[in-house]
Parts: C-alpha cells; sequence; structure tokens
C-alpha cells in the first residue's frame, strides 16, 4: 500500500491490494497530505517503497521439486516383480493349474463296478428253501475304451492347458509394455518439471529487469505483475506436473501388483531402436504373440474334436464276470454258477448329439482360421500406422530442433535486448520466452512419443516379456 500510495497517488482507480474502494472524504485527505507534506520528498520515497518491493519478491521460494524415492530397482527387478505379484496374472497361473488337472481326470479309465443280487426268492416268504434255483449273484464288471476316446480327450484337455499359456503370455506381453509405457511417460513428466524450473529462472530474470526498469520509471508497474503472474502460472504448472507423476505411480503400482502405491524411483531403460517393417511384424508375432499362438492352438483342438466326434460311433466294452451261489435245499443240489457276460451299445444312424459335435468341430476350425486372417489385416494395418506416425515424429523432430527451436531462441534474445533499452514490449518479451519454452517441450514431447510408438511396434510383434529378455535391435 505504501509503494501504491506513493508511486500511483494520481491513479485513483488503481487498488492491487483489493480492498474495498476509499470514499471521496478519504481520499481527499490523502491527496492533501501528499501534496502538503510527501511531494518534496516522492522521488526518495519511491526508490525506498520499490527497494523494499524488490527485496520481498527476490526472496527465492521453494519451487516444487521431483521427489526423490526411497524404492529402487532396475528394470529386470521391476519386470520379474510383476511377473510374480501381478493379480491377473496370478489367476492365470491358478487357472493353468485347474486344466493340468482336469488332463488327469479326462485321460483316467472307469472304476470297476461290483455287484450283488438275490434271485428266486418266493413272495412273500422269501424262504430260499422253497424253490429251485434261489441264490445271490456276486458280478465284477469293467468298461474298456477300445475307440481311443480317453486319449482323443487327454489331447483336447491339454490344448486347454495350452490355451491358458497363451494367455498367460500374451498376459505377461501386455503388462510389459504397460510397465515401460508407465516408466516412458513418468521420464517425460521428469524431464518437463525440469524445463519448467529453467523457464521459471528465466522468467525470473525478465521480472528482476521488469522490476528494475520500474524502480527508475522506464517501465509501468504492471510489467512487474504480469511478470509475477507469469511465475505463478509456472508454479502451477509444476505442481499439475507432479500430480500426473502420482497418477502414473499408482498405475505403475497397479501393473506391478501392490495393493498400495509404491513410489519407485525411475530405472535406466533401453530403447528400441529398430523400425520393424509390417512383413517382420507378421513374421515375429506368429512365433511370439499369444494372441495368435492361442487361435492355433484352438484350430488344432477343433481337428481333435471332429476326430473325437468320429470315436465316439465305436463304443466302449463293458466285460461282466458274475458268480452265483444258490442255496441247496430239497428240491435244489446248491450248485454254484459262473456267467461271462459282455455288453456292446449299438451306435444309431443320424445320432444328433454325435452329429452335432462333428458340426461344431469343424464350426470351430474355420472360425479360427478366419480370426488369423482377421489379426493379420489388424495387425498390418496398426504396424502400418505405428510407421507413419513414427515418421511423422521424426520429421516433426528434424523441423523443430534445426528450425523452430533455433529461431525462437533467436527471437528472445533479440526481443530481450530490445526490452533492457526500451524498444519492444514487456509482454512480447514474456511471450516469446514462452515460446522458446513451448518448443523446447514439444521437442522432449515428441521424442516420448516415438519412443512408445516404436515401443508399441516392437509389442505388436511380440518383443516384450516379463519373464524373457526383450530385444533392442
Amino acid at each position: 500500500m505504501v509503494a501504491t500510495l506513493f508511486g500511483r497517488a494520481h491513479d485513483s482507480s488503481f487498488n492491487p491490494t483489493g480492498h474495498h474502494e476509499m470514499n471521496t472524504q478519504q481520499h481527499h485527505c490523502i491527496r492533501r497530505l501528499i501534496n502538503r507534506f510527501i511531494a518534496p520528498f516522492g522521488v526518495a520515497c519511491v526508490f525506498f517503497s520499490m527497494s523494499l518491493a524488490v527485496a520481498a519478491t527476490s526472496k527465492k521460494q521453494t519451487l516444487p521439486q521431483w521427489p526423490s524415492y526411497q524404492q529402487k530397482k532396475s528394470l529386470n527387478a521391476l519386470l520379474s516383480y510383476a511377473h510374480t505379484h501381478n493379480p491377473s496374472l496370478l489367476r492365470l497361473k491358478k487357472m493353468l493349474a485347474v486344466y493340468k488337472h482336469k488332463e488327469q481326470q479326462v485321460a483316467a479309465w472307469p472304476d470297476p463296478m461290483l455287484g450283488v443280487k438275490g434271485t428266486n426268492f418266493p413272495m412273500p416268504s422269501f424262504d430260499p428253501t422253497q424253490t429251485a434255483m434261489s441264490g445271490i449273484t456276486y458280478s465284477v464288471s469293467q468298461r474298456f475304451p477300445i475307440s481311443g476316446r480317453l486319449s482323443l480327450q487327454k489331447t483336447l484337455a491339454s490344448y486347454n492347458t495350452a490355451l491358458v499359456k497363451a494367455a498367460m503370455r500374451e498376459k505377461e506381453h501386455w503388462l510389459s509394455f504397460a510397465l515401460h509405457e508407465a516408466l516412458h511417460n513418468l521420464r517425460d513428466l521428469r524431464q518437463a518439471l525440469t524445463i519448467e524450473h529453467q523457464l521459471y529462472h528465466l522468467t525470473e530474470q525478465a521480472a528482476s529487469v521488469a522490476r528494475t526498469k520500474y524502480t527508475v520509471n522506464r517501465a509501468p508497474q504492471q510489467h512487474v505483475f504480469q511478470a509475477q503472474t507469469a511465475l505463478s502460472s509456472i508454479r502451477e504448472r509444476m505442481v499439475i506436473l507432479l500430480s500426473k507423476a502420482q497418477i502414473w505411480q499408482h498405475k505403475l503400482s497397479r501393473v506391478l501388483g501392490h495393493t498400495k502405491t509404491t513410489f519407485y524411483a525411475l530405472p535406466p531403460a533401453p530403447q528400441f531402436k529398430t523400425l520393424l517393417t509390417e512383413t517382420q511384424v507378421l513374421t515375429r508375432a506368429h512365433k511370439q504373440r499369444g494372441q495368435i499362438q492361442r487361435l492355433h492352438i484352438l484350430s488344432k483342438q477343433a481337428k481333435q474334436l471332429l476326430a473325437l466326434s468320429k470315436a465316439r460311433y465305436w463304443p466302449d466294452l463293458t466285460v461282466e464276470l458274475s458268480v452265483r451261489q444258490r442255496f441247496r435245499n430239497p428240491v435244489d443240489t446248491g450248485a454254484p454258477f459262473i456267467s461271462l457276460g459282455l455288453k456292446l451299445p449299438i451306435p444309431t444312424l443320424g445320432n444328433s448329439g454325435r452329429e452335432g459335435l462333428s458340426k461344431e468341430a469343424m464350426a470351430r476350425h474355420q472360425w479360427a482360421q478366419k480370426r488369423i486372417q482377421e489379426l493379420h489385416t489388424s495387425y498390418r494395418t496398426q504396424a502400418a500406422i505405428l510407421r507413419t506416425r513414427i515418421a511423422l515424429y521424426k520429421k516433426q523432430l528434424d523441423i523443430a530442433t534445426k528450425h523452430t527451436l533455433p529461431l525462437a531462441r533467436q527471437t528472445y534474445r533479440a526481443t530481450l535486448q530490445q526490452y533492457q533499452v526500451d524498444k519492444s514490449d514487456f509482454l512480447t518479451l514474456l511471450s516469446n520466452l514462452q515460446t522458446m519454452y513451448i518448443e523446447i517441450r514439444k521437442i522432449q514431447k515428441l521424442r516420448t512419443k516415438r519412443y512408445i510408438a516404436l515401443e508399441r511396434l516392437h509389442a505388436l510383434a511380440g518383443d516384450l516379456s516379463l519373464t524373457h529378455k526383450r530385444r533392442t535391435k
């Protein structure tokens, strides 16, 4: 308020403190005091008040800093941790154990059967001495699968196990990509914070020049306020960057399988350099992607299901051995009997169950083949789009680093020199400074986008894994 009264007493509309407006009587009283007592010392008061303002504003403020996290792990350690703690992977591992146990179930022979049967007991007395051939029959039977159904069922069950393994591989693949993407974005935010710090210090220098010129009445006070506003905006952007970094740390913790968010220091990570062609992407994807492997397994499983439907036309054979113990009485000698039986189901023509299974198997096989063709088209399209984006990012980087940024630097330096000799406006100086750092930030952002696009291209080819060493060429 001192600087306001002494330095801007002639401007009744100026009210930087935000207090309520003075009434007319108070205003005239202050004007009379200034004219009578303070006007002779106006210049000295201006310099004294501005020196206090400069001292107050030049005091170093603590800027938002990138946290120094205590948890430090290498990239391989993070990948290994995700492999053993991610809940989605753990769920698939338990499912894998379930299907492995099912293989044992479907391949097991049926248990033999024991039977006890009483025959020729008269009613209502049930006296075995009254009639001949009364006795008890003891039997044992065994069903023999002679059509090879058990081996076919075991193979089908093993394909189910292989499907879960393929799903696990695909899940590991994209978890690895999610982990790398989070690390790339965290590095980008850390570098963005560094850029904002540099911009803040340069803006402070420009603000210092504006304050110095204001103290000697070579610039209006609004230049000082504009500089302070610019500094506040930069601090706000720093806070936003740190909040975004926390969000990515939460995502990283979710990938790693932490129940609570754990913040990690960023490990160095190798970057892909080779720009794969569409053919290379398809070739590698066939060998490494769980998604395609799953479809090939489904196709083989459909063929096995067709073989099983044909095997069902050959029924199983049941063999039975029985011993009948007869009761001795006046009408029967009680000699035991032994029997050997053979049971064979009769397959009926046009059985809807067998025919339906055969048609289902053929439809499954055709669906898997069409889905593989669909994935080929999708992979080619995605690879072409990613290659186009990578080429675009490279061209933008070349233009920005070789032309736009050098011109922005020269423009800022020229504007700063002109402002120091009162040949340029302060807003133009701030605008050119912002433009220069917008270009610096754009270059960094383009590099991050290019890294992630290259990573996604190799992820499309299946070059990422939580358990195997990734390709970096």
